[in-house]
Formats: structure tokens, C-alpha cells, sequence
């Protein structure tokens, strides 16, 4: 006679890791647990199904926490898509990195376009028929330009009840990269829907062309197994499945002169990839109408220090501006932009509040040196502002703000 309390229960949860396994947890139990029990070991087995039960549905309640998915069409030969840029981080950069997945896909276009453009990107942009940039998806829907972009947005944008639960974890070694991810719907799906899995570096340099962008972040190097996505079958709620994925990066580093197709990167040959340290990998299931049921951040199993920080507090914005610094955050009775100037030129600085309206707006030649550019914030309704300053050449910076009276 087999015990139960000889059973390996332990190992349930290696039931959900297999790849590609499909399967409930009463499945796994009558597969995989003796039947000719004792009748005490019955009892035992009674209560220890009660409380994997609850574990399990604890599992699913803790994994449908909606995560948005924000994708941001993007050139660094776009000058809008700078200021766009600028807001959009502004209001994410403030909030921890796992409530939202964010994935930018520089474009090849306008002009000869942004040198980390690829294929895929481009594949990406087609599927939404997008043909201006910038421009953003959120939740595989809203189609605005980032500059519109909104606390309110983002809010909102976390209100809808996941339709999934989705999570994962991901290695990067010797250049290869392993993905797992699992889900299990937590409703029923009436359209084919599929499972995206984007590689993204998490913040570039080299791909500097002409829009005053010094930095980009959660760029995308390499869709798994590729820009299509794969199909999902069909589930009963509740049922979970996993799937793996890797991707070798080969070849050296190179940086393409320019976004045109005839200088994209070469997957069989050579990669784009600044620092795989600096890699991470997001998934998301998107629906055949383009609605997102849920995102997620896949979790690193071996991270590793940054080589290449981003230096803390500065802010370069184009070749007139040097550095912005607004103070204090939050205001109460004046906000203080501090700009420091490379050379003459006139600057326009602008609040709007979180739908958009314009609130407030000065515009000042500016010589070389350091100014002092003062808001009167006193009559300003306590809450969330975007700051946004802009030179002749419409080169940008922009930062979330508060007021607190």
C-alpha cells in the first residue's frame, strides 16, 4: 500500500512549469494521487485538498491584478515624439515598474528613421494600421499621440478586470534567452486571442539621431518566436498552461546607420543589443480585436548590475538646454524650473492638467547660463500636473508635477 503521506505534494506546483502542459488541479490530483488509501489517510488526503484548494484559488485571485499594456510608436527623428516621450514617462517613472508593462518600438520614419528599427516594429505598427507617429496603445486600444497622455489615462487604464492571469520568468545567458509563461483565463474568451512575448532593452543610447532624445527606454529587440504572436487554445476558467520560448542573439553588436529596412539587423548574424544585462522580457494576450486581457513583467532569474547607469537627476534635453531642474516638488505657492542654457534660444515651459488644458504657459529668450523660471501656483487646484518645457526646435523635456496646498 502506497501512504499518502509518502506523496510528494510538494511537487504540485512543478505540475503548472512544464511546457506547454495543460491542466486543472483536480486533473493533476486524479492522475496523480493513490487511490487505495487507508481510511485515515482519506481524512488526511480530505483536508489537504481543502487547503490546496484554497492555495490554488488564492494563486488566481493574486495573478488577476489587470497590468496595462502601453506601447509607444517612436523615432529618434521624430521631434514630437521627444515631448511625447517626456510625458509619458513623467507620469509612469514615479510608479513601481510592475504595475504596468511599457514597450517602445522605434519606427522607420520620418526621414531615414531610428537606427533600432526593425522589422518586427514595423510588422507591429501595420497591425494597427498606425501611419503617424508618435502614437500609443493602451490596452491595444486609445490610438493617441503620447503627448495626450494622462494621469487619468493611466488610472483608468488599471480599472478593467483582467481576463487572464499571466505570469512568468525569464534567463539571460551567454546571449541565449529562456522564457516560461503561464496563464489560465479567468473568464470566457469569444474570439481567438494570442500570446505575445516581447524582448525589450530596458534603456539605449547609441540609437541617437536628430529629435534631442539622449536616452530610450523599453526598446524592443526581439519578438518571440516573432512579431505574430502564438494562438492560444481554447480553456475552461481556471485551467492554466505554460509555454516556452528561446532566443540566441548572435553575432556581434552593430548599429545601423538608419531605420531602412536594407540596414535592419540580422538576426542569423548580429544583434542591436547595447548590454544583456539590461534585457527583460514582457508578454501580454491580446485578442483578435485587439484588446488586451492582461500584461505582465516576466520575472528575472538571474539579475545582474546595471553596467551602464543612467545618471541620476540630470536631464539633457537638446542642444540649447543642458539640464532642468523644477523644484519644489510638490508645490504649494510658486514652482521653480530651473534651466540651465548652452546657448541662446527661446524656451516655451507649460502646465496642463491631467486631461490636457493648459493651465499655465511662459515662453523667454534664454541666453548661456542658469535661470530661474517661476509659477505662480497658488490659485492651481491641488493635484497632478505635466510640466513641459520645449525649445525653438521643439526639442523637449517634460515631468509629472504635484500641487499641494
Amino acid at each position: 500500500m502506497v501512504n499518502f503521506l509518502q506523496v510528494n505534494y510538494l511537487s504540485l506546483p512543478n505540475y503548472y512549469q512544464k511546457s506547454s502542459s495543460k491542466g486543472t488541479l483536480s486533473n493533476y490530483l486524479i492522475n496523480y494521487l493513490p487511490c487505495n488509501l487507508s481510511f485515515s489517510n482519506f481524512l488526511f488526503m480530505k483536508k489537504y485538498l481543502l487547503a490546496t484548494g484554497m492555495l490554488f484559488s488564492a494563486f488566481l485571485i493574486q495573478a488577476q491584478t489587470r497590468i496595462p499594456l502601453f506601447e509607444i510608436f517612436t523615432s529618434s527623428t521624430c521631434p514630437p515624439c521627444n515631448p511625447g516621450n517626456k510625458v509619458y514617462e513623467g507620469i509612469v517613472d514615479p510608479k513601481p515598474a510592475s504595475d504596468y508593462v511599457s514597450v517602445k518600438f522605434q519606427q522607420d520614419f520620418p526621414g531615414t528613421g531610428d537606427p533600432y528599427c526593425t522589422a518586427e516594429g514595423v510588422s507591429r505598427r501595420n497591425y494597427y494600421g498606425i501611419n503617424s507617429i508618435p502614437r500609443m496603445e493602451i490596452n491595444g486600444g486609445w490610438d493617441q499621440n503620447a503627448q495626450s497622455f494622462t494621469q487619468v489615462l493611466y488610472d483608468s487604464s488599471k480599472l478593467a478586470p483582467a481576463k487572464y492571469s499571466l505570469t512568468g520568468t525569464f534567463d539571460v545567458t551567454n546571449k541565449v534567452v529562456t522564457v516560461n509563461v503561464k496563464y489560465a483565463p479567468l473568464t470566457h474568451i469569444g474570439v481567438s486571442h494570442k500570446l505575445y512575448v516581447a524582448i525589450v532593452e530596458k534603456h539605449t543610447q547609441n540609437n541617437v539621431k536628430s529629435n534631442g532624445e539622449v536616452y530610450f527606454f523599453n526598446v524592443m529587440k526581439k519578438m518571440m518566436p516573432n512579431y505574430a504572436g502564438t494562438t492560444l487554445g481554447t480553456f475552461n476558467v481556471g485551467d492554466q498552461d505554460s509555454l516556452s520560448f528561446t532566443f540566441a542573439f548572435q553575432g556581434s553588436y552593430r548599429l545601423p546607420i538608419d531605420g531602412q529596412s536594407a540596414n535592419h539587423i540580422k538576426d542569423i548574424s548580429e544583434n542591436s543589443v547595447e548590454y544583456f544585462e539590461n534585457l527583460k522580457v514582457v508578454a501580454w494576450i491580446q485578442g483578435s480585436d485587439k484588446e488586451v486581457y492582461n500584461a505582465a513583467n516576466l520575472v528575472n532569474l538571474s539579475p545582474k548590475a546595471d553596467p551602464n547607469p543612467l545618471p541620476l537627476a540630470v536631464h539633457t534635453i537638446s542642444a540649447s538646454v543642458q539640464t532642468v531642474q523644477v523644484s519644489p516638488n510638490p508645490a504649494s505657492n510658486n514652482l521653480h524650473v530651473n534651466v540651465n542654457m548652452i546657448r541662446n534660444d527661446a524656451v516655451t515651459v507649460t502646465l496642463t492638467n491631467l486631461a490636457g488644458a493648459v493651465v499655465a504657459t511662459q515662453v523667454a529668450n534664454l541666453s548661456p547660463g542658469t535661470h530661474d523660471i517661476i509659477f505662480d501656483t497658488q490659485n492651481l487646484p491641488s493635484g497632478f500636473y505635466n510640466l513641459v518645457l520645449t525649445d525653438a526646435h521643439k526639442d523637449a523635456y517634460g515631468e509629472k508635477i504635484s500641487i499641494m496646498h
